[in-house]
């Protein structure tokens, strides 16, 4: 498959994998408002793993989301420019934030830097530990086989 199929299905399935963890635990919903949801409460979600899952042993199969995270897209003289992400991680609520929101955050707002800075087998494998974090943590986390389930909106 190639890889723009890969992030194109990676950002489906990230949208139905935030769907679902609001819907498995409103807790996991990050609130404007008592009531406006405006995404998710990574600390919530963090928590809840910590408590079943050891950070150190449990992303072991996570090696670049954890040692190299999702850089950021920065404008540096007029020009849109990827720049790394430095984050120590640590925690469960480091890796959501830093590694795991911010490839969600990379892949919905795509490459809008110059293609010559792109880096395809990096964003595979990226795309590839994200879509294995999301089945770890329905599956192992949250005990839920069948999350991917259509969305439909009001």
């Amino acid at each position: 498959m190639c890889i723009e199929q890969e992030i194109s299905d990676y950002l489906t399935r990230s949208t139905k994998f935030e769907y679902f963890l609001i819907h498995h635990n409103p807790s996991f919903a990050k609130r404007k408002s008592d009531k406006k949801i405006i995404g998710i409460n990574w600390e919530a979600l963090a928590d809840h793993i910590e408590r079943s899952h050891s950070f150190a042993t449990a992303t072991q199969n996570f090696s670049t989301l954890k040692s190299q995270p999702p850089g950021f897209l920065v404008i540096r003289n007029e020009q849109v420019e990827w720049e790394p992400n430095c984050a120590i991680i640590e925690t469960w609520k480091d890796f959501l934030i830093n590694s795991f929101a911010q490839l969600r955050n990379n892949v919905a707002h795509g490459s809008k830097a110059h293609p010559s800075n792109s880096a395809p087998d990096r964003a595979r494998k990226l795309v590839r530990e994200g879509n294995a974090l999301m089945t770890f943590i329905a599956k192992d986390v949250l005990h839920v086989d069948s999350w991917e389930e259509d969305i439909f909106f009001r």
